[in-house]
């Protein structure tokens, strides 16, 4: 935990490792919303800066979206990471691109937060968003389930959209599109989830929004793919587009909610909650399915002998490519027929690209067996998913897997 002068030795400390240009920002805030919330501000940081925070001892502060962003490959290797602390607490966040949400109480009043990026040199920046007496629609224990799936589709995507290059470059067959869907639908699945743990406040409260399924090319057989291998990757598919349908207007929301909140809109706030206990009631099952025949597929790809060793070298040619080139066309095609947006895109692509190739080589069936939850757990496993909530903040009083 921090101790009552962290917040300025993260400053001091950061200065020590060459952060230059520490901002001192004083906070205007307007209080929004009967219940009191308080929308404090969407900070950007580079290098290290000075925030201080409204509040009394005793109030709930929400820090949101707080994401680490580089164009750097292989960022997560350099160790650079985000520290923001006041008094006798605070969060770090260690990976770019994954946003990561945190509750705090606080333990004095208008606290001075100090923030900083350690190591960095130049590529590194962060965002967070901090709110006071939060109402938000879903509970942290819900977020932090969020977090677990964002965490899983995250580690499926990247395995499976190196393992596609390889395949591809190979000229191998229609097992390639396979693994490429893996890649994409996964990518997409990973920004909503992120979002579900990170709910911003959406100023259009006064509409409803209602799902839409995605449509997708459905994979077909070939002397690389049998038909059996092609329909239950399909079926899985099909799924999925069906999840990222309600997890979109989930989201929407989620966040319409915290809209209604700060607008003191109670009767839209009721409509919104309502919408969301609606779509997390279809969400559960259909996540349910999804879970039982990515199993089918993980299992179908065992028995078919599909192997890929992904080395270090293969990730850093990888995430190099991606850096001057960007995603392939047929990539952004699929992302976008997916709902993905250009924000989204943007943090796909850079997540794809800061992964630690030292961490992420491996074995393509041993890592994407590692995220089957319907499954007997291994040790590793649970190590593994419980590393997504860890930076979170939020206690866990219960597991959903």
């Amino acid at each position: 935990m921090f101790g009552i002068f962290e917040g300025w030795n993260i400053a001091k400390a950061a200065l020590k490792q060459g952060v230059r240009g520490v901002l001192f920002t004083l906070v205007c805030y307007s209080q929004s919303g009967v219940a009191g919330q308080i929308n404090v501000g969407t900070f950007n940081i580079i290098g290290a800066r000075y925030i201080q925070l409204p509040g009394n001892a005793g109030d709930t502060i929400l820090f949101q979206n707080v994401m680490l962003y580089s164009s750097d490959p292989g960022e997560n290797s350099e160790g650079e990471t985000l520290s923001f602390g006041a008094n006798s607490w605070g969060g770090s966040v260690l990976n770019y691109f994954e946003p990561q949400s945190f509750k705090f109480t606080l333990t004095q009043s208008n606290p001075m937060l100090a923030v900083a990026i350690f190591g960095a040199d130049g590529e590194e920046g962060a965002t967070m968003s901090i709110v006071l007496s939060p109402q938000t629609a879903l509970s942290d224990d819900e977020k932090a389930d969020y977090a677990i799936r964002a965490s899983r589709a995250g580690n499926m995507s990247g395995i499976a959209s190196i393992a596609s290059t390889i395949c591809s470059a190979a000229k191998v067959g229609n097992i390639c599109a396979l693994l490429d869907g893996l890649s994409n639908f996964n990518s997409v699945q990973q920004q909503e989830f992120a979002k579900l743990a990170n709910d911003p406040s959406d100023p259009n409260f006064t509409t409803i929004v209602q799902p839409v399924t995605p449509s997708f090319s459905p994979v077909t057989a070939d002397q690389s793919l049998s038909q059996a291998l092609a329909d239950t990757a399909n079926a899985l598919f099909s799924t999925m587009v069906q999840a990222i349908g309600i997890e979109k207007a989930l989201v929407a929301s989620a966040n319409r909610v915290s809209g209604a909140v700060d607008a003191g809109d109670s009767y839209w706030e009721e409509q919104q909650r309502n919408a969301v206990a609606n779509y997390q009631a279809q969400l559960t099952p259909v996540l349910q399915i999804q879970d039982a025949q990515y199993h089918d597929l993980v299992t179908a790809l065992q028995s078919a002998g599909v192997q890929y060793q992904v080395s270090v070298n293969d990730i850093w040619n990888f995430e190099y490519h991606l850096s001057y080139y960007g995603l392939d066309q047929s990539d952004l095609a699929m992302l976008q027929q997916l709902g993905a947006d250009s924000t989204d895109i943007a943090n796909i692509t850079g997540y794809l690209m800061v992964q630690d190739p030292n961490v992420k080589a491996g074995n393509l069936l041993d890592i994407l067996s590692a995220q089957d939850v319907a499954k007997a757990p291994e040790p590793g496993t649970i190590v593994l998913l419980a590393s997504g909530v860890a930076l979170l903040g939020f206690r866990r009083r219960r597991r959903i897997y």
